[in-house]
């Protein structure tokens, strides 16, 4: 075995040892790396030099000074932390599978029990084979340590290159390089200007000049006959009716359009590529013509967007709604957005390969950053006239059900509008003082932080259409699914986004790297490691539990209970415990799917179940009482009940409360600990059957038995009233104006009741008054003592 590596030299070996590292892990040779000689910049140092030994390349870089800001330097230093972090997950890999076998070893030692002390005895098999486990649990730890010693080595040094960056981007953008405002910068950019022509054209001969141009040339002839060709496609995409059809010619047009964009920019590279071969440096002139290929894609791009979320024929495309000229003028000022950025870039290109003076870069990067922030003012104008929209229907609500779904649009237009007004400020104000770098990085920050969002924002909108025209087709059965996915289509598109706004604003894109990898390694919490991907596979596993158990709820409430003798409320007792069940078993199924072990959350249920004890005391009853209403059932859905000062008929019964809906179509949510702990009056336990009661007075000198029989016929000839039990006619009492009697009848249906009496009672007094039969009212007799001595005058009156 071999188990002995070089530990601590500067210079880390690669080696594994031959049996104690993982069985998996090919075996390599020893390799030495050629010293570096010392105090060289990073500039000088080979991209294979870094690849062979970042670990010592770092070192030696770290302990130079930082140099100044060049693009290669920066390239460099990023190519020298990438390789440091694959180093670091290389490491990072073979010491988290040699622990694997280390840890089975230690779990056989200590499956031998604890080792003996103060002499005392140990059985001789048992006593050789702990000290065979401990020679080969020092083997294996050995190469673990020092693969341990790589990754802490390695992340070290990362972390330092991503200060030493930031420290020399930093410098770069605090620097002050000279206000456009000075006459003198002009004149002296003038100059330069002016010798840089002339050494171009006394380089480059007559036919190449010529040739050059006829490749210009060329590309202006496909723009025109293409913005013709797409001017077409546009007009039959405004033309045509439906939004799949619409649709369909936009993604053509688009695709046609960056097809066009692609052989145009070719064209025009491989132009100057030849006017400019033997003027400028093969290497530099390459990256000139590739950066120029790149700013015109990213004109293309502008444009693209400028017209989809301005101009596009879909209305709910549309970030932005403005007026037809708004729209026109917003699409033009993007557009030229695009390309004064790409002409920032190719300026920034040719300033760090030393193609253009220092001077002329200065100038001209302060004209293109105080033209740009004009551009981006006008826009944010433009965007602070826009229309408002009113709220509109949700197209991928259930317009059956009875509450429809109002789609409500965010108004982000009128703070992103006054926000970049304030940094299209900030940019032309450091321009003018003569931080142009800065106002550079703060000009390209802004322009491509808008275009970031505007692009999420219209990939959003675009899948949220492309499911409406499926939700109106063949899909319609699965709208309810649907539905919820533009949520989740927001939310990785915000996660994607967010990383891309995070490297537009310096963040290094390594470190972000970093980061997704500590996610999807894990993070440790005492004895649980949550990585993120088990989080997407709790989310993917516990979402599928959910629309599996909504399917099987609707399955029983459609198809299968309605085969059995069961009341509505029992009904809807077994649909809602089948979906708390579901659900609990989802959220299971979920946990154990990502391999968490549920006995480790055995203390944090316990801490849990004190705080649901004292601090939501109230939820849990009430969660216990909705539980116990759905199981023994003395209130169901659609009966008639009296709690407290309400009354009417119970319209459902959730988790923590119940809804019950009063006779002026109130609805009173009830929690339903006050079901359980309070008495409630329920109309409908019985059955749906119920006893109404009607009142009636009667003069004394009625003939009771022909009113007993006027009462019946009259509750017999009502349609609502049911024969058995059948109606009866009872005297309350003798009061005293009047003989009391009581009509009592019985209805099918509780909910009817108030109805029934109401007509009965109009039923009763239109019969009374045609039979004759007097309905008695209060009567008082007033005497007045002395009305002997009361003259009354009998005078007319103006006699």
């Amino acid at each position: 075995m071999l188990a002995v590596l070089a530990i601590g030299s500067l210079t880390p070996t690669v080696a594994h040892a031959q049996s104690s590292t993982p069985s998996d892990v090919k075996q390599e040779q020893v390799e030495t790396v050629p010293a570096i000689p010392s105090s060289r910049d990073i500039e000088k140092i080979s991209a294979e030099e870094i690849e062979a030994d970042p670990i010592a390349v770092a070192t030696e870089i770290l302990a130079s000074p930082p140099g100044e800001y060049s693009l290669t330097r920066i390239a460099r230093l990023t190519q020298l932390r990438s390789a440091l972090g694959a180093r670091r997950e290389l490491a990072r890999k073979y010491a988290d599978e040699g622990s694997l076998k280390s840890r089975i070893i230690s779990a056989q030692i200590d499956a031998l029990g604890p080792p003996p002390v103060d002499g005392a005895f140990e059985p001789a098999a048992a006593s050789m084979r702990r000290k065979l486990l401990d020679r080969r649990l020092s083997d294996e730890l050995a190469p673990i340590l020092v693969w341990r010693d790589h990754q802490i080595r390695a992340a070290t040094l990362t972390s330092e290159i991503d200060d030493r960056i930031a420290s020399i981007r930093e410098d770069r953008l605090l620097s002050y390089n000279g206000t456009p405002l000075k006459p003198g910068l002009w004149g002296t950019a003038l100059g330069a200007v002016n010798r840089t022509v002339s050494g171009f054209v006394s380089n480059v001969g007559f036919g190449q000049i010529l040739l050059g141009i006829l490749l210009l040339v060329l590309p202006f002839g496909l723009v025109l006959l293409g913005h013709r060709g797409l001017a077409s496609i546009a007009k039959r995409a405004h033309e045509v009716s439906g939004n799949a059809r619409s649709l369909i010619i936009l993604l053509i047009e688009d695709a046609l359009g960056l097809l066009l964009a692609v052989v145009v920019m070719a064209i025009v590279s491989g132009g100057l590529f030849l006017l400019l071969s033997g003027s400028i440096e093969e290497k530099k002139l390459a990256s000139f013509v590739l950066t120029l290929f790149v700013a015109g894609i990213v004109l293309a791009v502008a444009r693209w967007l400028g017209r989809s979320i301005f101009r596009s024929p879909i209305d709910t495309l549309r970030i932005v709604h403005l007026s037809d000229v708004d729209g026109k003028k917003a699409a033009k000022l993007t557009t030229a957005l695009g390309l004064a950025v790409g002409l920032e870039a190719i300026l920034e290109m040719v300033e760090n390969d030393g193609l253009l003076a220092a001077e002329v870069s200065i100038l001209s990067s302060a004209l293109l950053v105080l033209w740009g922030s004009w551009l981006i003012w006008r826009l944010a104008e433009v965007l602070a006239r826009r229309e408002r929209i009113p709220p509109q229907p949700d197209p991928l609500a259930d317009q059956t059900s009875a509450e429809v779904q109002v789609h409500e649009a965010i108004d982000f237009a009128g703070p992103i509008s006054r926000l970049v007004k304030v940094v299209s400020l900030v940019a032309a104000l450091s321009a003018l003082a003569g931080f142009i770098y800065m106002a550079r990085e703060i000009f390209f920050d802004i322009v491509a932080t808008l275009a970031v969002v505007a692009v999420a924002f219209l990939v959003q909108r675009t899948v949220r259409l492309v499911l409406v025209v499926l939700a109106e087709g063949y899909l319609r059965r699965f709208r309810g699914i649907i539905h919820l996915l533009p949520v989740f289509t927001g939310f990785l598109i915000a996660l994607a986004a967010l990383p891309l706004l995070a490297i537009v604003w310096g963040y290094n894109a390594q470190e972000i790297f970093d980061g997704i990898l500590a996610l999807r390694n894990g993070v440790t919490l005492g004895e649980i490691t949550i990585s993120a991907g088990d989080v997407l596979a709790f989310a993917f596993v516990f979402f599928l539990g959910f629309v599996i158990t909504r399917w099987l709820q609707r399955i029983l409430r459609l198809s299968i209970l309605p085969q059995f003798a069961l009341d509505l409320g029992a009904r809807s007792a077994i649909v809602t415990i089948v979906g708390y069940v579901g659900i609990v078993l989802a959220a299971i199924v979920a946990i154990t799917s990502t391999g968490l072990d549920l006995s480790s959350l055995a203390f944090v249920a316990g801490a849990l179940s004190v705080g649901l004890g004292f601090g939501l005391q109230s939820v849990v009853e009430n969660f216990t009482s909705g539980v116990i209403l759905l199981l023994e059932r003395p209130v169901r859905e659609g009966d008639w009940i009296e709690v407290g000062p309400y009354s009417g008929i119970v319209r459902k019964i959730s988790v923590r409360s119940t809804r019950i809906e009063t006779f002026d179509r109130h609805q009173i949510i009830v929690p339903n600990s006050q079901l359980i702990t309070e008495s409630v009056k329920n109309l409908s336990f019985a059955g749906d059957a119920a006893r109404i009661i009607v009142p009636i007075g009667v003069s004394y000198d009625t003939d009771l038995e022909r009113v007993r029989d006027v009462l019946l016929d009259i509750a017999c000839n009502h349609e609502l009233i049911i024969d058995d039990p059948k109606p009866s006619v009872a005297v309350e009492e003798f009061g005293d104006n009047s003989i009391n009697l009581k009509l009592l009848a019985f209805v099918g249906d509780v909910t009817t009741g108030a109805g029934v009496k109401s007509e009965l009672n109009f039923a009763i007094a239109k019969r009374f008054a045609e039979e004759g039969i007097e309905i008695p009212f209060p009567q008082r007799v007033i005497s007045l003592r002395g009305a002997d001595s009361i003259q009354v005058d009998t005078k007319p009156a103006g006699a």
